[in-house]
């Protein structure tokens, strides 16, 4: 996913039901002894982004977890 853009926007769509935005970043990596994607999405406000950590194949059922932070 972090390095197929076709891939990460299906992800985005189907599993966080977020289109037409494009990521700010996409990393892939290990939270909380899990494999985990770090997707960071622009935010309403300008001086925010959103960061969405969830399942790295957009498949397994996993918590996503959503933050707000200023960037």
């Amino acid at each position: 996913m972090a390095t197929d853009p076709a891939a990460a926007q299906a992800c985005l769509e189907g599993y966080l039901g977020v289109s037409g935005v494009t990521p700010l970043a996409i990393d892939i990596g290990v939270w909380q002894g899990e494999p985990a994607a770090v997707i960071v999405l622009p935010a309403p406000e300008p001086q925010q982004a959103e960061v969405w950590v969830i399942d790295p194949e957009c498949e397994e059922p996993m918590m996503a977890m959503r933050l707000q932070v200023a960037r």
